[in-house]
């Protein structure tokens, strides 16, 4: 948190938070990081989920995957809070996507098989960020976990 209120006060201010610009794409990917990091370690399964995510929900490549993901860590590097992003994502997606979203959250907190405290903390929060009540986020961990588990057969 330090380093981010440092890199905040040190860095260039014409980010794209300061601009006005964020796009619902960099959002959701700065929320994907943002859960596969909670606990302080940003896993090779969970990398791989955020990427496999990202492609299948937008249609990219391997590499503007890996320019979305950089340009999304350098934003939430930036960021103080998860509001921004979350407010995006509340103004240009349903109810019912901003439950998808948070399906493909749990599968990343999921991808390690591993939920830790951090996490638990952080999808909560999540979840009301986006607008969205304490069953929507249990119906989206039962699905995450069917389709991982249906994935796994």
């Amino acid at each position: 948190m330090l380093n981010r209120i440092q890199n905040l006060l040190t860095s260039d201010r014409s980010s794209a938070l300061d601009r006005g610009k964020l796009t619902p794409t960099v959002a959701i990917c700065t929320l994907l990081l943002e859960i596969a990091k909670a606990d302080g370690v940003f896993s090779d399964e969970e990398r791989q989920n955020v990427v496999f995510i990202l492609r299948n929900w937008f249609d990219l490549t391997e590499q503007e995957s890996s320019e979305l993901i950089a340009e999304a860590e350098q934003l939430r590097e930036q960021s103080l809070d998860l509001w921004s992003f979350t407010h995006v994502i509340n103004q240009q997606f349903t109810r019912e996507e901003r439950v998808d979203i948070l399906i493909e959250v749990w599968h990343v907190i999921l991808a390690d098989d591993v939920v830790d405290a951090h996490e638990d903390y952080l999808v909560r929060q999540l979840t009301r960020l986006l607008d969205l009540n304490h069953s929507d986020m249990i119906e989206a961990k039962i699905i995450a976990r069917q389709e991982r588990d249906d994935d796994e057969e």
